[in-house]
């Protein structure tokens, strides 16, 4: 099983790896779980970073704002729009 992201090769599960993983998971659900472990892994990162994307812009927003989006992909629209607004590639150089 091989993972791709846009066409580049991410990571790969070869045979031994994918017996070996179902030694301990059904056979019948493997790719469901992987793909499920996945999407956790994603989404858990992603709810991690929005918090505390929240956690630094909310009191920043509250200050230049009269409403802030609850909505989260309008309020990282509205954080990303901010001119002072830097990712942390930029911030670190």
């Amino acid at each position: 099983m091989k993972i791709y992201l846009d066409n580049e090769l991410v990571f790969e599960i070869t045979e031994t790896m994918e017996k070996v993983l179902c030694n301990e998971m059904l056979a019948s659900e493997f790719k469901d779980e992987v793909k499920r472990r996945l999407r956790y892994s994603i989404e858990n990162r992603y709810e991690v970073s929005f918090g505390e994307l929240k956690a630094q812009w909310e009191p920043k927003l509250a200050q230049r704002m009269d409403s802030i989006p609850t909505n989260p992909e309008k309020f990282a629209a509205l954080v990303f729009s901010q001119p002072d607004y830097k990712d942390r590639e930029t911030r670190e150089k």
